[in-house]
């Protein structure tokens, strides 16, 4: 599949727009950056990003910050971000495709890196020391005093164990919310920031801090489908009616759809 934009007339929205309309939202959406505002990221930081799939949090991130380093080893997606970086002239952005190995030379000089579950890098993980690994290379890249931005699915989502569609090999980079914590306390993180995130954290509508001493004001939010069949209608009510009890009434954050990570090398 060939998604660069060839037509000069065109900009890549529109591209998008007319060939791949069910893509636009994913790439070009800006509430799937939101989460980021958690790093406070400022004018002067440097930053990465590990696995830039369309680009979104990477373009997201080069309008705040001084400079940033992309990484991303799909080639379809380096090629799309390359031009989507040049029609938007972004000059503070540099593109990698490659993985995390030819950024490990660049020692402690990262204010902030950025991580999800659509990563390459963790989606090919499929062993418990590549994992660690993996994550223990980011922490090296960064500063004492920097941040990394961790989002990914929970395994414990109760909504995951009712779904005929989820593919159990892609179950095998997914852990709970403590054994997230525990990674990153393995590989040198000292102080970890945990908000449960609904519906996911791609689209993260709602994101909540599941802090000590915090009161937590859960209401429902999902994703909007302009066509739904009589069978995800009433699944949606289920589902609605599930949320309720589970996170507004019980409380059980643990069980969240997603998380978000937002830990430092120092305490």
């Amino acid at each position: 599949m060939n998604i660069v934009n060839s037509n000069k007339d065109k900009t890549l929205q529109e591209f998008i727009q007319e060939k791949y309309p069910h893509l636009e939202d994913v790439i070009f959406n800006t509430s799937r950056s939101v989460g980021l505002r958690l790093l406070d990221i400022k004018s002067t930081d440097m930053g990465v990003c590990y696995g830039c799939d369309w680009g979104n949090m990477l373009v997201y991130a080069s309008k705040n910050c001084y400079k940033i380093i992309g990484v991303e080893k799909n080639k379809i997606k380096f090629d799309f971000i390359k031009k989507r970086i040049n029609e938007e002239n972004l000059n503070n952005i540099d593109i990698i495709n490659s993985g995390i190995n030819d950024t490990v030379k660049l020692k402690h000089v990262f204010d902030f890196a950025i991580l999800n579950g659509s990563s390459a890098e963790l989606y090919d993980t499929n062993s418990r020391t590549r994992y660690p690994n993996f994550l223990k290379k980011v922490f090296i890249n960064l500063k004492k005093s920097g941040k990394i931005y961790f989002a990914v699915d929970n395994k414990m989502y109760y909504g995951s164990l009712f779904s005929a569609i989820w593919p159990f090999q892609n179950r095998r980079h997914i852990y709970s919310q403590t054994r997230y914590i525990k990674l990153l306390h393995e590989v040198g993180f000292k102080n970890v920031k945990t908000y449960a995130v609904f519906p996911n954290y791609e689209f993260p509508l709602k994101i909540l801090p599941l802090f000590k001493n915090v009161n937590i004001n859960y209401s429902p939010v999902y994703e909007q489908h302009s066509k739904r069949t009589i069978l995800k209608r009433v699944i949606g009510r289920m589902q609605r009616y599930f949320d309720i009890i589970i996170f507004k009434k019980l409380k059980l954050f643990n069980l969240s759809p997603s998380f978000i990570f937002v830990a430092k090398p120092s305490s």
